[in-house]
């Protein structure tokens, strides 16, 4: 009974834990469907207009993002729907999370988002401090260095480039680049420019 008990107690403590560290504004008691199809006549509408000027066979239904909390996305019909997947995974903590409009509120971080900087050129003051207290602080065990990224698609093509140096660098016997192999990379062409290539493949 003591054992029960005491599971009980810690389920209990884990649950305060996790719902007041996690929580956002109140979401919706469930999914709520209006219409009788998705996607409803406004997003139907609202793609015909769309579709004037840009491809839209991919998309299934016209979001309201001023309604959309935590982890259900409003559309333009009113349509209620618990959201799975969240903009491709880019959503992790539910839509407009009170804490994210601090973050965003915060002059220095709209600073330098107006600003857009090529971090790789020029950085701003702030940015090794930043890259310390945010993402070193929380690293594996034994990995110190960090090559930021803005999305999946350019951290693959990244990864994919710093394999081909390595590579090349490793032919070379990490000698500097000659001046042929700078002039040629600019218009793609080999030395500069390797023909080397990714496959993928079974067994």
């Amino acid at each position: 009974m003591r054992s029960l008990w005491l599971n009980t107690l810690t389920k209990q403590s884990l649950y305060r834990l996790s719902t007041k560290r996690y929580s956002t504004n109140i979401e919706p008691k469930e999914p709520v469907v209006k219409t009788k199809s998705i996607p409803g006549p406004k997003s139907i509408e609202l793609r015909k207009q769309l579709d004037s000027v840009q491809a839209t066979g991919t998309i299934q239904f016209f979001a309201d993002y001023e309604k959309s909390i935590g982890n259900y996305i409003y559309d333009v019909d009113g349509n209620i729907l618990l959201d799975v997947y969240t903009q491709i995974s880019s959503v992790p903590l539910g839509y407009n999370h009170p804490r994210l409009y601090k973050v965003f509120h915060n002059e220095q971080n709209l600073k330098t988002l107006i600003n857009r900087p090529a971090l790789g050129v020029f950085p701003g003051k702030e940015w090794p401090e930043k890259l310390h207290s945010v993402l070193l602080n929380i690293a594996p065990k034994g990995l110190n260095k960090i090559t930021t990224m803005m999305c999946g698609s350019c951290s693959n093509e990244n990864a994919y480039k710093s394999i081909f140096i390595w590579y090349q660098n490793k032919l070379r016997g990490n000698t500097p680049l000659t001046e042929q192999e700078k002039n040629s990379c600019m218009i793609n062409i080999p030395p500069g420019a390797p023909k080397l290539s990714i496959l993928s493949f079974k067994g």
